[in-house]
């Protein structure tokens, strides 16, 4: 496949598009969500104790400059943090689309986020993929929504995939699966960016 799956395109095109609108259709059944509205904005309801979001560049632990983005879909948050500043050249040599999804997690906030002490668990999770996988993938992405949380790496190839599921299973994480797409082109990231650039533009001029 020369090419990235045009699905997963198209349910990040989808997805944003619906965060930018107040209309929220469901998403399709058992399919990965997307969403980019403008910058940071307040959490959608409850008190601030109980809501779990967390500084988007985790303290400097995540490199480059991220941003989050959310909205609420069908009364659920839906949130993408993403790193705005992947370098076109470093992007070229990492041709596969890694993603690490892990779901049916069953600790929630009043808000319907993962609780603190499960983003704690991902928290580190990500710090043991991110070591993993060295200089031969970069994180771009993270997605949240309804007891699904995915990470998004653009590796040199697929070879760290058998070391990715070993890191799993130690690490007792029994749902979450692994995936990779063919994407030389980076078009994943591109109309991620691009989408949340429109509808940040679009915010702005309302």
């Amino acid at each position: 496949m020369a090419r990235m799956n045009k699905l997963l395109v198209c349910l990040v095109v989808l997805a944003l598009a619906a965060c930018s609108s107040n209309e929220t259709p469901a998403p399709p059944e058992g399919a990965p969500t997307a969403a980019a509205p403008p910058p940071v904005a307040a959490p959608p309801s409850g008190d601030a104790s109980t809501i779990t979001i967390r500084d988007v560049a985790r303290n400097g632990a995540r490199p480059g400059n991220w941003r989050r983005a959310e909205s609420d879909r069908n009364g659920v948050p839906i949130a993408w943090e993403f790193r705005e500043d992947v370098d076109p050249a470093r992007r070229a040599t990492l041709p596969r689309l890694i993603v690490v999804s892990a779901v049916n997690y069953a600790r929630t906030d009043k808000d319907q986020r993962p609780d603190a002490s499960l983003l704690d668990v991902y928290d580190a999770l990500e710090r043991q993929l991110v070591t993993l996988l060295s200089d031969r993938a970069d994180l771009v992405a993270v997605l949240t929504y309804y007891r699904q949380y995915d990470w998004y790496f653009y590796a040199a190839s697929a070879d760290d995939v058998a070391a990715i599921k070993a890191l799993l299973a130690q690490a007792g994480q029994q749902d979450v699966t692994v995936s990779v797409e063919n994407d030389p082109q980076g078009e994943f990231y591109a109309t991620l960016v691009d989408r949340a650039g429109a509808d940040r533009a679009g915010a702005g001029a309302r």
